[in-house]
């Protein structure tokens, strides 16, 4: 094991290829667990260009007390571990978003409480081989967490999260240095939880607000173009998507029901339908066919029937299939999902049980199918 102190507090810590606490489990059928002594769980995975996967997950180290990381492995295709490595200060910080940047490293988003009372917004620039370029950390004057990224064309970065009970949309550099926010705040609990850069250069942020799905999008400077809520008490909206005619799917959940709506360029609701009812959509791609898979999991008895879950829908909202994968023995769950080269998906996040939280991976098929 080697340590390497980088500027800002950051400390990278690396671990070989024979690291001893990796346990890799699994069945065709189940998917695979990484287990280790403490607990971990997955939030991005994203193809490499040498037809590898880049997994960003969070590292909860109770046994040396020290608290959250931030970790980056790399796995193939057949889920072997490749490296991995470590990111964090003496306090805590967590990872919820990786993307890749224009110039072909990665960025990372997220929170830390290590510059402060409150949290911060927490940004981490990677290369390829998992060096820290950078990272930085600003506020938007409360507990600020950033739970998703995006690269403009001129490579600033825009962030999607929450400043307090209210959703945000903010704006840095190339750099990571702050240079606007703006919240919407309802009359309960509001957040953002995703966003996109639109095809006219706009930016929009996906959320909920006063307990629905929510929809804002935004000039380049911040300036509101239009907002909306959509659906029931309720509702709450994790992702978006972009259908080939220039609309939008939002994904999410009511109580336990998994829910899509489809609007418009304009905001204006097409159509808002239940998939299942028993179920939380967290995460989607776009298919080799001009589809969607939607992924996530089912929302029933927790660790006795809680299972990874995906679904595959038409533009125009019609199901083709769904499936679950779980062994019955724990609660999985799927936070992101990428297709794969040979156009089936590849799913990351957490199986937990009682008393651990492991990292979650699963392969399908284009149609479904287990791969492992």
């Amino acid at each position: 094991m080697k340590a390497t102190f980088l500027l800002f507090g950051l400390i990278t810590l690396g671990l070989s290829g024979c690291d001893i606490f990796r346990d890799i489990k699994g069945d065709d059928a189940d998917g695979i667990t990484i287990t280790r002594p403490w607990d971990q769980a997955a939030y991005s995975i994203l193809p490499t260009d040498d037809g590898n996967f880049m997994m960003l997950f969070t590292d909860t180290d109770t046994l040396s007390g020290k608290g959250q990381d931030i970790g980056i492995m790399k796995i193939t295709g057949k889920a072997k571990i490749l490296w991995e490595k470590r990111y964090g200060t003496p306090k805590n910080e967590n990872g919820y978003w990786m993307e890749r940047t224009n110039d072909n490293n990665y960025i990372i988003a997220g929170s830390s409480n290590n510059y402060g009372t409150s949290l911060d917004i927490y940004l981490l620039k990677i290369s390829p081989s998992g060096d820290s370029l950078w990272d930085n950390h600003f506020t938007a004057g409360g507990n600020d967490v950033a739970h998703c990224i995006r690269q403009d064309a001129n490579g600033n970065f825009v962030i999607f999260g929450r400043k307090n009970d209210d959703a945000l949309v903010a704006k840095t550099d190339a750099g990571g240095h702050f240079q606007w926010y703006r919240t919407y705040n309802g009359n309960d609990k509001d957040d953002g939880e995703i966003g996109l850069i639109t095809p006219d250069g706009g930016y929009l942020l996906v959320g909920y607000l006063n307990n629905k799905f929510f929809a804002a999008k935004t000039d380049t400077t911040g300036n509101t173009l239009w907002q909306y809520t959509y659906g029931n008490s309720g509702d709450h909206a994790y992702e978006v998507g972009l259908t080939n005619d220039g609309d939008y799917f939002l994904a999410g959940r009511n109580d336990n029901k998994l829910v899509v709506m489809k609007i418009d360029a304009g905001g204006t609701l097409v159509w808002n339908k239940i998939f299942n009812n028993n179920g939380f959509a967290r995460c989607m791609t776009a298919t080799h066919d001009g589809n969607f898979v939607i992924a996530g999991w089912t929302d029933s008895d927790f660790l006795d029937n809680q299972n990874a879950y995906i679904a595959k829908i038409t533009p125009t909202g019609k199901l083709l299939w769904d499936y679950e994968y779980g062994n019955g023995k724990r609660a999985e769950s799927v936070r992101s999902i990428v297709r794969t080269s040979d156009n089936g998906f590849i799913m990351a996040g957490a199986a937990q049980t009682e008393t651990d939280v492991d990292i979650f991976i699963n392969r399908v098929t284009k149609n479904g199918n287990p791969v492992w």
